[in-house]
């Protein structure tokens, strides 16, 4: 998987990612997406919020409030 930010091609007050993947887990990942009645873009927001939550509650990530 690769991963590459491209906010200088898009601009938008928010970052952008780019994400390289199989055709496999892209076709699963449409499926999730249409099942909870989300956008592909919503669903990875939610899911790298997760993520993160996940590992700070865990202790293996501080807070970057402070960042």
């Amino acid at each position: 998987m690769v991963i590459q930010t491209y906010s200088q091609l898009m601009p938008s007050k928010n970052p952008r990612i780019l994400v390289v993947i199989t055709p496999e887990l892209k076709k699963d990942f449409e499926r999730l997406c249409h099942l909870e009645n989300r956008s592909m873009s919503n669903m990875v927001v939610t899911l790298i919020q997760k993520a993160i939550t996940e590992a700070q509650e865990k202790g293996v990530l501080e807070s970057g409030k402070n960042d």
